[in-house]
C-alpha cells in the first residue's frame, strides 16, 4: 500500500565495522523511529508500517563471523514488514520471543518454523515485545553447503536441532564482544563456530510449510491490490472496498483487525501517516502541505494530530530536525 523504498543495512552498521584501526565484529543499534533502521541498498526494496503510535523501541545486536552475520532483534512496537530481496546468498530468520502471533504471509510462525527468505517478497507482522534472530550467509559459502535454492517461507523443524542452533548461536555474542583485556578469537576458531552452526540449522530442517493462506490474509492481499488501483485517499470508500475484495465490511474489518490490531480505516490512515512522514525526512525542500496531500491527507489539522499520535512530533518538527540533521552531516 505504500511505496517500497530501496534498503539494505541498519544506518549503524551491522557486521564489521572499523574503529580508528581497528575491525570488531561486535555491533549494537538502536532506534525509535521506524523510518531510521535501514540504510537504501539496491538489492532491498521494503516498507515498514509500524501499527501502534509511540517510540518503536527496536534494538539489534549483530556479530560479523566468517560468511555469516547474526543478528538478535527486539521491538516494543508491532509492525507490518513487507521486503522484497534480490538475494545472492542465504537470508532466515528465527522466532525467539514473541507475547502474540507473528505472521508470514498470513501462516503464523512460531519458535519452531524458521522463515527462509527468498528473491520473492516477504509479508510479515510482528507483534509488540516479540524477538527474532537473523542468520546471513554468504553466497560463496550457501553454494558450498548446499543452501541455494531453498524454497523460500516457513519451514518444519526438529524443534530439539534447531533451539541448539539458535543457542549455540547466542553464545557466540559473548566471545565476540569487545574487551580490552581478551583477543578475539581467531579467524579458524571463528570459521569452526560457522561450520557447527550450519550443521545445526542443516539438522534442524525437514520441510517447507505448504499450509494454505488463511482467508484473512487474502482478503488483506486483494485490499492492498484494490488500494494500489484507487489510492490513498481519505475519500477511499470502505464498503467499495469490502465489495472489490467479495467480504462483507464485518468480515473485512475483522480478517485487518485479527491481523494488524486496527480496522482497515485505521490500518489506512497508519499507511497514509509513514507515507506522509517518508516525503518530509528526504529533506527540508519538502512542503508540509504538499506532503500531505501526496500521501492522500486532505485534512491538515486532523492529520497533524493523528501524526503526533503516532510518531510523538509535529510534522514541521520532523522537517525541522531533517533540515538540522543534513546541515550539520559533514559534505563527502
Amino acid at each position: 500500500m505504500t511505496a517500497r523504498r530501496p534498503c539494505g543495512t541498519l544506518k549503524n552498521p551491522i557486521g564489521q565495522h572499523e574503529t580508528g584501526q581497528v575491525v570488531t565484529p561486535y555491533s549494537q543499534h538502536s532506534v525509535d523511529d521506524v523510518d531510521a533502521i535501514f540504510s537504501p541498498s539496491p538489492d532491498w526494496e521494503f516498507e515498514i508500517t509500524q501499527l501502534r503510535g509511540g517510540r518503536l523501541g527496536y534494538h539489534a545486536t549483530s556479530i560479523t563471523l566468517p560468511d555469516m552475520t547474526l543478528t538478535w532483534e527486539r521491538l516494543d512496537r508491532p509492525i507490518r514488514s513487507i521486503q522484497h530481496w534480490q538475494l545472492r546468498g542465504l537470508f532466515c530468520g528465527f522466532v525467539l520471543k514473541a507475547d502474540g502471533p507473528i505472521w508470514s504471509k498470513g501462516r503464523m510462525a512460531t519458535p519452531d518454523t524458521p522463515l527462509i527468505f527468498g528473491s520473492d517478497t516477504q509479508d510479515t507482522v510482528l507483534p509488540a515485545g516479540c524477538s527474532i534472530m537473523t542468520m546471513e550467509l554468504h553466497e560463496s559459502r550457501a553454494l558450498s553447503t548446499g543452501l541455494i535454492g531453498l524454497e523460500p517461507g516457513l519451514w518444519h523443524s526438529t524443534p530439539a536441532t534447531l533451539h541448539r542452533f539458535t543457542s549455540f548461536c547466542a553464545s557466540l555474542a559473548p566471545k565476540l564482544r569487545p574487551d580490552p583485556h581478551r583477543p578475539l578469537p581467531s579467524l579458524a576458531e571463528q570459521g569452526a563456530w560457522v561450520q557447527t552452526a550450519l550443521d545445526l540449522f542443516l539438522g534442524s530442517l525437514v520441510e517447507p510449510v505448504h499450509a494454505p493462506v488463511s482467508r484473512k490474509y487474502d482478503m488483506i492481499r486483494r485490499a492492498d491490490d484494490f488500494v494500489s488501483r484507487t489510492g490513498l485517499s481519505e475519500d477511499i470508500c470502505i464498503d467499495a472496498m469490502a465489495d472489490a475484495i467479495g467480504a462483507s465490511r464485518r468480515t473485512m474489518h475483522r480478517a485487518f483487525k485479527d491481523l494488524f490490531g486496527v480496522g482497515p480505516k485505521g490500518y489506512l490512515r497508519l499507511v497514509r501517516l509513514h507515507r506522509f512522514r517518508q516525503s518530509l525526512l528526504q529533506g527540508p525542500d519538502a512542503c508540509v502541505t504538499d506532503a500531505a496531500l501526496d500521501a492522500g491527507l486532505g485534512h491538515f489539522g486532523r492529520a497533524a494530530r493523528y501524526y503526533r499520535e503516532q510518531f510523538g512530533e509535529l510534522p514541521r518538527d520532523t522537517l525541522e530536525r531533517t533540515a538540522q540533521t543534513r546541515t550539520l552531516s559533514p559534505t563527502p
